[in-house]
């Protein structure tokens, strides 16, 4: 039976249900790297926005990486390391949708997942609508919550077809999944006393061909992320120094 419902008709998205204990692995890493980091005063200045960030968290072994984009007081929190990555990666295999996956895109053998997240953060002051990646890029973003939303806090919003502001409310056991052409933003809420945290995976093409595309969205989310080859970005020499595929490969997994 099917797992993926499409969003709505027309759009690149889709959604599915999921055991919500799947996400337990990724909560227990949030409780013992982030939680603590996120709740100590002095820096409650990442939430207020006006600057961007780009730095390791060293209370967790460097096992995340903080980023944001521009002065949105958003905050991605992305694995940066083999053994952070791999709680992420157990979890979208969990979710057993790689067949499904498989029919929206172009590949090879795989999907590859190419990095996990949380998105954390508690205020949304404006719309900044975007989409995640080129055309043809063969790629996929998920998000879904790590815990449940207070009524106070912003879901998702994004345009239909006709042009229509449409919200997608976030549940647990939920995920939406959505690639190019899909535009969307996070619904501005006002300062919540809680921070929202969600879980964001980007995965999609094994084909090394489609780099080029997928580097204009994956090279800046985070320092480590697996190519399409399966490779650590950085380290993989499937790549010239120009970022295109050098030589045919054979797609290896953590």
């Amino acid at each position: 039976m099917k797992k993926l419902i499409l969003l709505n008709n027309g759009l690149n998205a889709f959604k599915f249900q999921f055991d919500d204990h799947l996400l337990d692995e990724i909560r227990n890493s949030y409780r013992s790297k982030l939680q603590c980091f996120l709740a100590d005063p002095r820096y409650q200045y990442l939430f207020e926005g006006g600057r961007r960030f780009d730095l390791p968290i060293e209370p967790s072994s460097n096992e995340y990486y903080l980023s944001s984009y521009g002065t949105n007081p958003l905050l991605w929190f992305s694995c940066n390391t083999f053994e952070t990555y791999n709680i992420y990666k157990r979890f979208f295999d969990a979710l057993e949708i790689e067949s499904e996956v498989k029919e929206l895109v172009d590949y090879d053998d795989k999907i590859v997942m190419y990095c996990g997240f949380l998105v954390i953060g508690n205020r949304a002051p404006n719309h900044i609508w975007h989409v995640d990646y080129d055309p043809n890029a063969n790629a996929y973003t998920l998000i879904t919550p790590l815990f449940d939303l207070d009524s106070d806090q912003g879901n998702l919003l994004y345009r239909s077809t006709d042009d229509q502001t449409v919200p997608y409310q976030y549940a647990l056991g939920e995920a939406i999944i959505f690639g190019d052409k899909f535009i969307h933003s996070t619904e501005p809420y006002s300062h919540s006393k809680n921070i929202r945290v969600l879980l964001s995976l980007t995965f999609g093409t094994d084909k090394l061909q489609y780099w080029p595309i997928l580097k204009n969205t994956l090279a800046s989310q985070s320092k480590f992320l697996m190519l399409p080859c399966g490779h650590p970005y950085g380290s993989c020499r499937c790549l010239n120094p120009a970022g295109i595929a050098s030589r045919p490969v054979v797609s290896k997994y953590v």
